[in-house]
Parts: structure tokens; C-alpha cells; sequence
């Protein structure tokens, strides 16, 4: 039992470095403060990708804009779709990688034009998780495709390293 704790909660650390979420926000709705959750910082990655220093990002392609609109547009009169309802109506299954849709989806939350929230339920006694899109109130006040959007491209080459070679074999054993 505290191995799978273990392990749940490492796989929850790992959730909250991949958001495309404010990160304080993540973090206040954690310890349950979730009106102020609402509010995002302005500064951390997410909200600044500009200013981030460990992550890259890039501008979205041609393609991706139109991708990013087809999602807004196939949102719209909804409450929300889960993540791979609206990946499989939108015929990209195959087109594009779990990755490349990940990345502009979360290019979208970024630019504050959907937002996403985890979800449960049950089928045949087994509790499944999804991920809810809905369209935020500036996602539906768009119109053609996003001006901007910074997707996601990896951290920055001089940390990638750092990490492997600080939690190397030879580290981990250390530490044991």
C-alpha cells in the first residue's frame, strides 16, 4: 500500500510539471483555495512563456492555427468534450501524435481560450479518467483562428542534460 501511494503521488508531481495551467493556480486549487484558483500569476511558464527559462516554446504553424480553430469551432454549443472525443471528431487520429495534439491543446489553455479538467467515471466496475475541454468565455468570442499561440517544444538543451547527469546511476545509488 505505501509503494502505490508512493507511486501515486509521484505520478501527481509529474502531472503538475507537464500542466498548461498557471502553475500557482494548480497549486492553490491543490490545498483547496479554489476562488483564487481562478486568478492565474502572470509569471510562471504557462502564464509567461516568454520569460520561461527552463522550457521552450515555438509559434505555431500555418496548420496548427487552423487545427486550433477547427477545436475551438468544434466546441462550441457544447459544455465540453473529453480529450479523445474531440481528438476522434475531428478526424486526427493517426494525422498528428498524442504528443502534437497534447502540445496545442495545451497552446490553447495557455492563450486562455479553453480550459481543461480531470474527470472520472464509471463503466462495468472500473473507475476511467478523462480530461473535459470546454471553450473559456474568450475561446468563444474568437473568431477565425488565434492570432499567437506558443506551443511546448522541449526544455532548454543545456538543462536537458543536467538532470541526467545529476540523477545518473552512479548519483542514485548514492543516495539510497
Amino acid at each position: 500500500m505505501q509503494a502505490q501511494y508512493r507511486a501515486e503521488q509521484f505520478a501527481k508531481v509529474l502531472r503538475y510539471t507537464e500542466l498548461n495551467e498557471c502553475r500557482m493556480s494548480a497549486l492553490v486549487r491543490h490545498f483547496g483555495d479554489v476562488e483564487d484558483a481562478k486568478q492565474p500569476c502572470g509569471v510562471c511558464d504557462v502564464c509567461d512563456p516568454g520569460g520561461a527559462v527552463l522550457r521552450q516554446f515555438r509559434r505555431a504553424s500555418g496548420a496548427e492555427l487552423e487545427l486550433a480553430r477547427r477545436i475551438v469551432e468544434e466546441l462550441r454549443g457544447v459544455d465540453y468534450k473529453a480529450a479523445g472525443t474531440l481528438q476522434k471528431s475531428l478526424d486526427l487520429v493517426g494525422r498528428i501524435s498524442r504528443d502534437e495534439y497534447e502540445g496545442l491543446l495545451g497552446a490553447l489553455v495557455q492563450a486562455g481560450l479553453i480550459e481543461m479538467e480531470e474527470a472520472v467515471f464509471e463503466k462495468d466496475g472500473q473507475v476511467l479518467k478523462f480530461r473535459k475541454v470546454r471553450l473559456t468565455d474568450a475561446g468563444r468570442e474568437m473568431r477565425g483562428a488565434p492570432v499567437e499561440l506558443l506551443i511546448s517544444d522541449g526544455i532548454v538543451e543545456e538543462f536537458s542534460g543536467a538532470f541526467s547527469r545529476q540523477c545518473g546511476p552512479e548519483k542514485r545509488s548514492r543516495r539510497r
